[in-house]
Order: C-alpha cells, then structure tokens, then sequence
C-alpha cells in the first residue's frame, strides 16, 4: 500500500509546534512514502484573537519542506500544500497567496462564517445549533463553487466540536445541503478529503462520516484524499491506512494524489 498523509501542519502554523523535518521523518518512520504540509492560511480582515502574534512566514515553511524533500529524497516524498481557509471572504487576498509559490495541493477549508468565530470557540449549548449548521452548509457551498482548491478539506469541520456537547445532534436534515456541496466538487472534478484526527481523539467518525461518505460515492463522487490532520510528529499518519481500507470496503477503488496540484489516480489498497 503506498502510504500518504495530505493534511499535516507544522509551527508554521499557529497551533503547529514542530518543523517540517521533524514532521517528514514521522512519516517515514511509519512506512508512508509521501507527505503533504498544508499549513494554515485562513483569509480573514483580522487575525483570530488568540494568534493576534502570530506571523505566517510562507517564505521560510518552503525553504523547511525543500530542505526536508532534499534529505528524504528517494525514501520520501514531502510535498509544499498549504489550507487555505475561508477563501471567498476575501478572494483578491486568496489570490495573492496562490500566485505567492508554486504549491503542490491546496486544501480548501471552513473554519468560520463571514466575520464570526472559529467553529471550536463556539459555545454550542448556548447557540441555535440548526441555525449555525445551515449557515455552515451554505458557506461551505459558496467556498466549494468559487476558491480555487484541489480538496475540500473535513466536511462536517463543527461537528468535531459539536458533538462533544451535543452527542445526540443530527446531520441528517442538512444532507441534501451537503449533497449540493458534493456534486459542486464533482462538477468541478475537486476532490473531497477523508479526515482522521476525529479517529484518535475519540469521535468514532470521519470528517466526513460514513453516512456522507457513501452519499459522496452514490452521488458519483470518486476523487478523495485521506489526512491526519496532524499537529505534531506523534499524529503523522495516524488511521490512515485504517480508513484507506475502509473506504476500499465501501466501494471506492481510488485515492488522489497531486504534483504541481495535477491529481493522479492510486489503487486504495
């Protein structure tokens, strides 16, 4: 099985601690042969509160993936992606980034509504949660129709947060909203990705889980990547062979791997 992570964040991240080296070596490590550091870039008028001090230096994050790709090359693959959050708020800044370097694999991402706070601030016991996830869903279709990407990054983002309040809340009124979403990707021939970390912190699902996952595939979706999601060097990889078979047992036969943001077609398994 050939091995590989498209979601991991190093410190060039604001809640990332380590370097793009220490990140790769995991990889290897745990017998992957590719790996994709996509930072986060969230398009916003004003930084998130709690990174106010943060500075993205774009410039460094490439000369840390080139020298990690340098090292490993011929064992592992390490890729330049970035996350790029919430693109169509601001879509002259989504540009200038794009054109910035020339990267491998772009996720696109919803991590807030227009000028309201990150999904994990939010205090769900206290907020109308069907009013914020049918904002969610009709953000996250204007994000899928309009930014330039190669993956919709975690479908479902609030619900990783959601659920730890509200364990019995339900997507299943907003599926045909999330359908909508998906057959934009399709159109689009953007890929959906598969993500893990919900796996080891306990959720017992998949961003997207299952339930949209199949939708996805009976819909006549086919291109997905799969991500850990990773923070730290300890969760590179983490369930991703896992959720690989998995996603073979349920129908599909291929997973999407990108150069130059040109996908390529894999055997799952």
């Amino acid at each position: 099985m050939y091995l590989c992570d498209y979601h991991t964040h190093t410190h060039a991240s604001p809640d990332g601690n380590s370097p793009a080296e220490e990140m790769a070596n995991a990889a290897l490590e745990r017998g992957f042969s590719e790996i994709v550091i996509t930072d986060h870039f969230d398009v916003a008028e004003e930084p998130i509160p709690e990174y106010a001090d943060f500075v993205f230096d774009l410039p460094k994050l490439k000369r840390e993936v080139e020298e990690a790709a340098e090292k490993y090359r011929g064992r592992l693959k390490v890729k330049l992606g970035i996350e790029l959050g919430q693109g169509h708020h601001i879509p002259e800044m989504t540009r200038e980034l794009l054109e910035s370097a020339e990267f491998d694999f772009v996720l696109g991402s919803l991590h807030n509504a227009f000028r309201k706070r990150d999904y994990y601030f939010i205090p769900y016991r206290e907020i109308d949660c069907d009013a914020l996830i049918s904002e969610y869903v009709e953000e996250l279709y204007e994000m899928v129709k309009t930014v330039d990407f190669d993956s919709a990054a975690h479908l479902t983002y609030p619900l990783r947060y959601l659920k730890r309040e509200l364990p019995e809340f339900s997507l299943r009124p907003y599926y045909d909203g999330f359908a909508q979403v998906m057959r934009v990707l399709i159109e689009r021939g953007k890929a959906m990705e598969v993500n893990t970390s919900t796996l080891r912190k306990g959720a017992g699902f998949t961003m997207p889980p299952d339930e949209l996952i199949q939708l996805y595939r009976e819909l006549g979706g086919e291109l997905l990547t799969v991500g850990s999601d990773a923070h730290a060097p300890e969760d590179v990889g983490a369930d991703v062979a896992e959720v690989r078979r998995h996603l073979s047992e349920l129908g599909f036969r291929y997973l999407t791997v990108y150069e130059r943001r040109k996908p390529k077609c894999i055997p799952l398994i």
